[in-house]
């Protein structure tokens, strides 16, 4: 018995050994069996998990070993297709930071399209930040071996990206900006593509977020605190990974990637399209009222030189009306100002009439500014002005009292720039319209005494300086009168200006924006604005304001375009990118080489791109800021003093301001008006490369 009994004993002792070894295996997620003959192997595999903070987090936000104070944060990379639900957007307004004391986000005009943006600032986060060390130059980001890719699906064909860190933060709150170069197509799938190399602040190789990692790794997930079924997502990424490895970009060599949806253009194009409509419907009915006619209005002004002072022979100033783009059964009362040139001009050779359209926050009143004097003069022309309501004078006071009173907050800042703004875009259609009536000009004769002008103008042409040449790129597609404009110093995608621009800091700050750790919550705002924008962005007609589009009903239109390097105030980037979009060829020599435009001999007709070079010294070039903020206070200094064209005296102007004041440019413009054609006549002074 008491052999027996050990053999019990033993047995059982047997079984718990193996009892221990099995729970131990599966403590591992695996166990082996092996057979009598070949060694068999049997791997069960448990799926990982991974926790999110809330409920609606982004997939892709999740990181080993994440910093206490980025703990909480999920709502990047931005865009990505988990946003989407049943073809529409659906960005969860609780991923979102507002400051205290200002109102909720409303995101329903937003998450009412059915894609993204198709010029959208992509924005990835990484706690460990991002060194500039290995970021691809824009034209790199077109070759298969780029680190960085924004791809179109099906096609493979890639789009130029401008890759930069966000030097507005440090780590663990600091982004990398992927901006688009060229807009992307309408109600189209692309993917984003970041390779393994890219580098963090400290100078350590950057990890996959722990979802594209446990994914390469061919592991199964499950979600802990997120409303997303894992294994959707995993087939939905496995589908991404086999497109790319069909383009020849391997899976292990990724650290991160993700897709999107663009919107379709109906849903982003038809706003202002409707206001056109509404605005050439009444064309009929716009009425208007002559309050002022001024004589001489501006030789009594100290404040100018004596020289501009008698240019203009008469001022007139009035009203108009214009059906309002939220309720066309109600009118808006416009005003206008128009400067009369002098001499033979008013006399004799007056047939022609220029549109002005003013800057950022600016007025009408700009046409007095003694560079547009001289433009009146020896262009011989009457120049005419209104207001971009939304963003003139008037709107600059509201916009700041809506963060200052806290009642509303960027987001419902923006709406009310670009929904005032279709106002604008009706005010200054209805005007070309206005100045095309006999009646019109009847009315002025009758209160100008001996001013000798046809019936109507022979020809309306267009001149926008800064803002007004980021909404001239828009006015421009929708106007039927005007057929030639030149564009000064402005671009397109507003998203890719707001941080270099020198207002910014004052508005973010307005706002609620103070802290260095907020700039991360920031970009949300920035990355969900710009579908916003993109109602009166100039980039969502740029495609069609040279070739025109008749299903649109957009007639082809000359664009004479031009950039100040080193502007200031408007990124390059985003002037170039507007012309590559519009298709607009750059005039021999360039000063540096835009990949993408093309550069061809003058003289030749049609539109023309042309480079300025503002002449900065070494140190200004060196001082230039390389990253999403504006310029140092101390202005940048040029060889341009602000009293030219007609003298050479006063202060010397920044970057922004030399094209319209260099006498050689203004004779290429005047040229571009008479007859259509460039001509390069500053090739050896401003516009010289050597």
């Amino acid at each position: 018995m008491v052999v027996f009994g050990e053999i019990v004993l033993n047995k059982k002792r047997s079984l718990r050994s193996i009892f221990f070894i099995f729970f131990l295996s599966l403590s591992f997620s695996s166990f082996q069996f092996y057979g009598c003959g070949e060694r068999e192997k049997v791997k069960i595999t448990f799926p990982v998990k991974i926790t999110f903070p809330k409920e609606k987090c982004n997939i892709l936000s999740r990181y080993e070993n994440m910093p206490e104070e980025v703990r909480e944060e999920c709502f990047f990379p931005y865009p990505f297709e988990q946003f989407m639900y049943q073809g529409r957007v659906s960005v969860p307004s609780e991923l979102i930071w507002v400051p205290d004391g200002y109102p909720q986000l409303d995101l329903s005009f937003i998450n009412s399209f059915d894609g993204f943006s198709p010029v959208n600032q992509i924005i990835y986060w990484h706690p460990e930040g991002f060194s500039r060390e290995g970021l691809p130059e824009p034209e790199e980001t077109l070759n298969p071996t780029s680190p960085v890719q924004l791809i179109e699906w099906g096609s493979g064909k890639r789009i130029p990206v401008f890759v930069e860190p966000d030097v507005r933060a440090e780590r663990p709150y600091q982004t990398l900006y992927i901006r688009p170069l060229f807009k992307m197509k309408n109600s189209s799938r692309y993917v984003v593509v970041i390779k393994k190399g890219l580098k963090g602040m400290n100078g350590n190789i950057l990890e996959s977020p722990l979802f594209f990692k446990y994914l390469v790794q061919g592991k199964d997930m499950v979600f802990e605190g997120l409303s997303e079924d894992a294994g959707k997502w995993k087939k939905h990424f496995e589908e991404i990974l086999d497109f790319l490895e069909s383009i020849g970009i391997k899976k292990e060599d990724i650290l991160v990637a993700w897709d999107f949806k663009t919107a379709s253009e109906d849903l982003i194009i038809n706003h202002l399209l409707s206001v056109k409509k509404t605005v050439y419907d009444y064309a009929d009915k716009i009425a208007f009222i002559v309050d002022k006619v001024e004589p001489n209005p501006y030789s009594g002004k100290q404040d100018l030189p004596e020289s501009y002072r008698n240019l203009i022979a008469y001022s007139v100033s009035g009203r108009f009306y214009v059906p309002k783009y939220d309720n066309p059964s109600q009118l808006f009362e416009a005003r206008f100002k128009m400067n009369i040139p002098s001499g033979e001009c008013f006399s004799s050779h007056l047939t022609r009439v220029m549109i002005f359209g003013h800057g950022l926050f600016g007025s009408y009143e700009e046409i007095s500014s003694n560079h547009l004097l001289y433009v009146s003069s020896f262009m011989c022309l009457p120049i005419i002005a209104t207001k971009w309501i939304g963003i003139d004078d008037d709107a600059r006071g509201k916009v700041f009292e809506i963060g200052a009173s806290k009642k509303g907050n960027i987001i419902d800042a923006v709406k009310y720039v670009v929904f005032n703004l279709k106002q604008g875009h009706a005010n200054f259609l209805a005007l070309a319209i206005l100045i095309n009536k006999p009646s019109f000009w009847q009315e002025v004769k009758s209160k100008v005494s001996g001013f000798n002008f046809p019936e109507k103008p022979s020809e309306i042409v267009y001149y926008g300086i800064s803002n007004g040449a980021i909404q001239g790129g828009t006015f421009m597609a929708l106007t039927d009168e005007v057929k030639k404009g030149v564009l000064d110093v402005g671009g397109a995608i507003w998203t890719s200006l707001l941080e270099r621009n020198k207002s910014w800091d004052l508005l973010k700050n307005t706002f609620g924006f103070v802290k260095a750790e907020e700039e991360l919550e920031l970009k949300k705002y920035i990355a969900l604005s710009q579908i916003i924008f993109d109602l009166v962005d100039p980039v969502t007609f740029a495609e069609y304001v040279t070739r025109g589009n008749e299903k649109l009903g957009i007639k082809p239109k000359f664009i004479f375009y031009r950039e100040a390097l080193y502007d200031e105030q408007v990124a390059n980037f985003a002037t170039e990118t507007y012309i590559r979009v519009a298709g607009i060829p750059g005039i021999n020599k360039p000063v540096k080489k835009v990949f993408g435009i093309e550069f061809k001999d003058a003289p030749f007709d049609g539109s023309a791109y042309l480079q300025v070079d503002p002449k900065l010294s070494d140190n200004d070039i060196q001082r230039f800021p390389k990253g999403n903020i504006p310029p140092s206070p101390d202005p940048l200094s040029t060889r341009v003093q602000k009293n030219m064209p007609v003298e050479s005296s006063g202060d010397y102007v920044t970057p922004h301001e030399v094209p319209r004041r260099v006498k050689e440019i203004l004779d290429m413009q005047k040229k571009f008006y008479d007859e259509g054609k460039i001509y390069q006549f500053c090739s050896d002074k401003i516009c010289d490369p050597d």
